[in-house]
């Protein structure tokens, strides 16, 4: 009796373990510059590109809060940032100026493009330094 106790409770532990890391798996890495090679990031002051299909944010505040709406799969979150205008989508790539970062997240100037002079915010790693 006390093996098969044992048995069970090494079952549920493995059983845990394989929920746990399926778990993590499906968790939204967080943004982190040092995790990508150097030629990929581009820093203050540098001028770069953003890839098409981006959401962007009009302030830091914005941006964060369509992360956390689109990492919760939080769709209704999302489409009120969305309808009110606190975010929105670029379909092709647009020059862009990183003006500051903070935490993952970059301020940027646009180019060109039909938002030319205005800022918004955007995740680092939608910036490259080519044009693809």
């Amino acid at each position: 009796m006390k093996n098969k106790k044992a048995v069970v409770g090494l079952c549920i532990f493995i059983l845990v373990c394989l929920v746990f890391a399926v778990w993590l798996s499906m968790l939204p890495t967080s943004p982190n510059k040092q995790a990508l090679p150097s030629n990929s990031t581009v820093g203050l002051g540098e001028q770069g590109f953003l890839a098409a299909s981006t959401t962007v944010g009009v302030s830091k505040d914005a941006y964060d809060a369509y992360f956390k709406a689109t990492s919760a799969n939080d769709a209704v979150g999302y489409y009120q940032l969305k309808e009110s205008g606190q975010i929105f989508d670029l379909t092709v790539k647009t020059k862009v100026l990183v003006l500051s970062s903070s935490w993952g997240y970059d301020e940027i100037r646009f180019l060109d493009g039909v938002h030319v002079g205005q800022t918004a915010w955007v995740g680092y790693e939608t910036i490259s330094q080519n044009h693809l």
